[in-house]
């Protein structure tokens, strides 16, 4: 269990997802915000999809798990070189992915089989 001070003299105690939320109503101001925070501000509960995010001699490969979701509910962008993954369908996902090195963004090779979203982007500088 963690004990997070708010600097005025409450303590919020952390052990589980759910608690988490109250934490985040204590953040630092100075923290920046990010996308996943302003969907979550205007849509309500996100979830975080599943990713793992592989490198391979030409491509950097990301597989995201989005359960109950169809294709068309799944969308992706890279914007100031961090890609992000998200949804509009019954279940919110969103989720910010830094690549572990240089890639091409204009090109991305992207296929969706059993709710799992698959990217391939190439790297640069190689």
């Amino acid at each position: 269990m963690i004990k997070f001070s708010t600097g005025r003299g409450s303590r919020v105690k952390h052990s589980t997802g759910r608690e988490w939320d109250e934490l985040e109503k204590v953040r630092t101001p100075w923290i920046p915000r990010t996308a996943s925070d302003a969907l979550k501000e205007r849509i309500g509960k996100v979830w975080k999809p599943i990713i793992d995010v592989f490198e391979e001699e030409e491509h950097v490969v990301v597989v995201a798990e989005l359960p109950g979701m169809e294709e068309t509910d799944v969308a992706y962008e890279v914007k100031n070189g961090i890609l992000v993954i998200s949804s509009h369908g019954g279940r919110k996902y969103c989720e910010e992915v830094t690549f572990p090195c240089p890639v091409s963004v204009g090109e991305i090779e992207a296929s969706w089989r059993n709710n799992i979203l698959e990217l391939r982007l190439k790297r640069v500088g190689r």
